[in-house]
């Protein structure tokens, strides 16, 4: 509303329109399992494998091959020969962090907190596959482009970019 010219608290705006902030967190569980009891057997004695990486990489089979970057901590699952030898045939530039810190992992974990509470734990029992991606991809468009934030002047993330790049080029023909 301030970008259309309205001057109007936040708080008046949530309460209004009836909205309540996502809560991060474990929720609190009020029922205990109660070891005593018996539980029933396992008829289906599967163990499930799925190989993960090979999934996403033929589901999606990138077109723009170049300028991919998986990032990790230093897990051995994630610097294994096989598994650094696979990103590579794919195209995908290995990335892993200092050891020691998670300077480099607090962004991301943050990000995945937000959308797992906003997301993926608020609006489930989810139906299908199908249906995560759509409410992911609606999700990081919201985030990235249309997001207000109020440290940068109530504008989404992707116009405070585009503004700087324009700069950027504008000093670069002003040189």
């Amino acid at each position: 509303m301030l970008r259309e010219g309205f001057v109007v608290a936040r708080c008046t705006v949530v309460a209004d329109l009836g909205l309540h902030g996502v809560i991060r967190g474990k929720p609190i569980r009020t029922t205990v399992q109660d070891k005593a009891v018996p539980c029933p057997r396992d008829h289906v004695n599967r163990v499930f494998h799925a190989p993960s990486p090979e999934q996403a990489l033929h589901d999606r089979r990138p077109a723009n091959r170049g300028g991919l970057v998986h990032h990790s901590d230093r897990g051995s699952q994630y610097v294994s020969i096989r598994y650094t030898g696979r990103l590579g045939e794919a195209g995908i530039e290995p990335s892993v962090g200092s050891v020691g810190d998670s300077y480099d992992n607090a962004l991301a974990e943050t990000i995945n907190g937000l959308y797992k509470a906003e997301v993926i734990h608020r609006r489930r029992p989810w139906q299908s596959f199908e249906a995560v991606e759509f409410a992911t991809l609606t999700w990081i468009d919201w985030f990235n482009n249309r997001r207000l934030l109020d440290s940068i002047g109530n504008i989404p993330p992707a116009e405070v970019e585009e503004r700087y790049y324009v700069m950027l080029e504008e000093q670069a023909v002003a040189a």
